[in-house]
Formats: C-alpha cells, structure tokens, sequence
C-alpha cells in the first residue's frame, strides 16, 4: 500500500511510536513519573487532583506543539523539494527532461 493510501486510511501516527526501554526518553519518563508520585505523597486530594490537571494540560500543550512541529517540517521538506525541482537559476537555463 502507498505512503499517501496509510495516511488516508489512519494507519500512519508519526506521534504514536514506542519508547525503547532503557533510552534516554524512557528514563526521564520514569524518573517524572518519580518525581510527580514523590510530590503528590505529602499533598492534599486536591493538590494532587491539580498537579494531574496540570501535567494533563501539558501533554496536550506538548501533543498541539508536536503537530505544529510535523505539520511545518513537513510544509518544509515540501518546499525544498518544489525547490528542487522547480527552482531556477539566475545563471544557467532551467535543465529539461
């Protein structure tokens, strides 16, 4: 199946990978998880209740820049290759094939 047919059909999620246990990404994971349920441990129901709030509204903030971040890399990458293969130069003819 082409590139263009997964993306129509939902099965490509650049954002949804794994994490490869003992990466560098798995450890600071594990140790935020740490360091939140160490914070939470003398805290009232309703801070904890907060600091979940707020590390929610985070990983969304995070999700919004990940799809800002793949949608201009993307328009990106679109350009240079216009560029590529549009793209004139001030000094030679336009090669032809």
């Amino acid at each position: 199946m082409s590139i263009i047919k997964e993306f129509y059909n939902g099965n490509m999620r650049p954002t949804e990978r794994y994490l490869e246990k003992n990466s560098n990404m798995s450890g600071l994971c594990d140790k935020i998880d740490a360091n939140i349920k160490s914070a939470c441990g003398d805290l009232s129901e309703e801070k904890v209740k907060l600091i979940k709030l707020i590390e929610e509204q985070y990983t969304e903030l995070l999700c919004i820049c990940d799809e800002e971040s793949f949608t201009y890399g993307f328009r990106l990458g679109v350009k240079l290759m216009c560029d590529v293969f549009f793209g004139k130069s001030e000094n030679f003819k336009a090669d032809t094939f």
